[in-house]
């Protein structure tokens, strides 16, 4: 949901964006068209000569975490161990293959941006909590923690990285407004641009 509206945005010119740039998905299945880029984050398995020469990588893909197992009862968000697996590994492979590629090309993009969560913080209470603050606890925490430190990868290699901790997101199209939705439990991918 938040790809499709950042390819979107990206689409219409205006006084910050003069050009209109040249998006690249990474999609599972064979390619269809020229701007489609292979990956399979759970195989770890990516076109590396596709992720050469981008200006900018948007990381955004995930399970999604609005979502339960599936079922009768999958709208109720609950996550059995198999979920949370899924939640977990999905950030860490995907990020980690990602950071990995973008740190093997010959030409690495500029900036590598990718999301995270305001889970990290765990539950603050009342307290003001800036990105300064520490690490909570719980599973979404970790999940975070993991994510980011995967990004990191690629600022190691000297990609600047930017990790967005996203709270609920609220769209008509989905997210925490359209969770009982039909079209709520998609899982944004990842998108690229010259």
């Amino acid at each position: 949901m938040v790809g499709r509206a950042l390819v979107k945005s990206l689409s219409v010119p205006s006084a910050f964006n003069y050009f209109k740039p040249e998006v690249y998905e990474l999609v599972r299945h064979t390619p269809k068209h020229k701007n489609e880029v292979f990956w399979d984050p759970y195989e770890m398995r990516i076109d590396l000569k596709g992720m050469d020469d981008f200006d900018a990588v948007v990381h955004l893909a995930g399970e999604n975490v609005g979502s339960g197992d599936g079922g009768l009862l999958g709208f109720t968000g609950r996550w059995s161990d198999r979920k949370k697996h899924h939640i977990m590994e999905s950030r860490r492979r995907g990020t980690q293959l990602l950071s990995q590629a973008l740190s093997a090309v010959k030409h690495k993009p500029s900036v590598f941006v990718s999301a995270s969560g305001v889970g990290y913080y765990g539950n603050g209470g009342d307290t003001v909590l800036t990105e300064a603050s520490p690490k909570g606890t719980g599973f979404l925490s970790d999940v975070a923690d993991v994510w980011e430190e995967k990004a990191r990868l690629a600022q190691s290699a000297g990609i600047r990285t930017v990790s967005l901790r996203f709270g609920a997101i609220l769209s008509r199209e989905g997210g925490a407004l359209g969770a009982y939705s039909a079209r709520s439990g998609c899982i944004c991918d990842c998108w690229v641009w010259n």
